[in-house]
């Protein structure tokens, strides 16, 4: 077989490269009509092996298998898809173990993957304020951890969509709340314990507790 094969009559693909059995084989490149290419090693006709492929603005580099990427991979999404980027590990065509997504704003998400999804430990860093968040991420949002801003601790405790939600605790100047939260507000059982401050604005010695 020649080294250029187009594939189907209206000629929805066209590849370039080392073929067997008429099939590519070895080191090529498949350019699409609508204007995708994937670029790298073929086996039987799949990508299989180190391979990079541009479609709709994004490009995927990294290990192939089968014809999915599958294997440390390094990815930059178009702004339409997120923008950004991620690196790390891919299985079956989706991001699956260890990774990093940059944000196209700065914001970065770093943990564990599965199936595309962040999901278990993990640390959220928000560019438009420093603040970070470490803990457990389920669904899409965080359901438990702490939230640090300038390594100053505002928050620790459960999180439903973003806010504190369940119990949890919350140190603030002159003292700390620990017990319930209600998106976002305290609410329901709890303590406060408020520390005395001089006219300085520094804590002095002396703790008031107050339940409720």
């Amino acid at each position: 077989c020649e080294r250029v094969i187009k594939l189907h009559a209206i000629f929805v693909c066209r590849y370039e490269g080392e073929v067997q059995d008429c099939l590519p084989h070895g080191k090529g490149t498949m350019k699409w009509k609508s204007g995708d290419s994937l670029a790298g090693e073929w086996k039987g006709g799949q990508p299989t092996g180190f391979g990079e492929l541009s479609t709709h603005g994004c490009c995927f580099k990294g290990q192939w298998q089968d014809g999915r990427l599958h294997g440390p991979a390094d990815v930059k999404f178009a702004a339409e898809h997120g923008g950004g980027t991620f690196v790390g590990e891919y299985a079956g065509g989706h991001a699956h173990g260890s990774g990093r997504r940059v944000f196209e704003n700065g914001s970065t998400l770093q943990g564990t993957w599965q199936n595309g999804r962040c999901v278990g430990a993990c640390i959220a860093n928000f560019s438009e304020d420093d603040t970070t968040v470490t803990g457990n991420f389920e669904g899409g949002n965080f359901t438990r951890g702490s939230v640090n801003r300038k390594q100053q601790c505002l928050y620790d405790g459960d999180i439903a969509q973003g806010e504190p939600h369940g119990r949890g605790r919350q140190p603030f100047r002159s003292g700390v709340y620990e017990g319930d939260f209600v998106r976002g507000v305290r609410m329901g059982q709890g303590m406060l314990s408020l520390t005395s401050v001089g006219s300085n604005g520094a804590p002095e010695d002396g703790t008031r507790r107050y339940a409720g």
